[in-house]
């Protein structure tokens, strides 16, 4: 009989009193300079390491997190930050937010997913299951992208992830898996 032994394993737990905005964490994710992002019900949080810096939505500051409900987080690969919020995308550039709504074209202002294609493209799945992207510093919906325009699905999708072909897998609300290769 061989007896083997293992370190044993400490975690930290972190929570407001350590200088988390809210201790309902939705999402997170590290970006390229390796700090930690967690997105809570009460603003967004990027972590050192040792502390927090915390971003709350200001009505009054056009430059900041266009809401303090945080349900997806996405580093592209130019490193901004994408922000998924119940009121739209917030993308954060380090230093200022630059906010898009529904009057961007945005199809619904709660954002559930966020995900880059291999052509650049930032996709966005909203919470009323429709798909747009940002391109060229423009968002593209069914309304203005042929693309879009292609994509006939009359159930909800829930989510999408892009294959090492360039295709889109788009599961739906009624357990149905849609292949979407940009022509049909």
């Amino acid at each position: 009989v061989k007896l083997l032994y293992c370190q044993p394993y400490y975690f930290k737990h972190y929570q407001v009193e350590n200088g988390l905005s809210n201790n309902a964490v939705i999402c997170s994710m590290q970006d390229k300079k390796g700090f930690m992002w967690f997105g809570t019900r009460d603003g967004l949080n990027r972590f050192d390491g040792y502390s927090f810096k915390v971003f709350h939505s200001d009505p009054d500051n056009p430059n900041g997190l266009g809401s303090n409900l945080v349900r997806s987080l996405f580093v592209d690969e130019t490193g901004y930050i994408w922000v998924g919020t119940d009121a739209g995308v917030s993308r954060f550039d380090g230093k200022y937010f630059r906010n898009f709504s529904i009057d961007d074209g945005l199809p619904d202002n709660q954002i559930l997913q966020i995900k880059e294609d291999k052509n650049g493209r930032i996709w966005f799945l909203s919470f009323s299951g429709m798909l747009s992207y940002f391109h060229n510093g423009k968002i593209y919906n069914k309304s203005n992208s042929p693309l879009l325009r292609k994509l006939n699905i009359t159930e909800i999708i829930i989510s999408f992830f892009e294959d090492s072909r360039g295709r889109f897998w788009l599961g739906t609300n009624k357990n149905l898996l849609y292949l979407f290769d940009g022509e049909r």
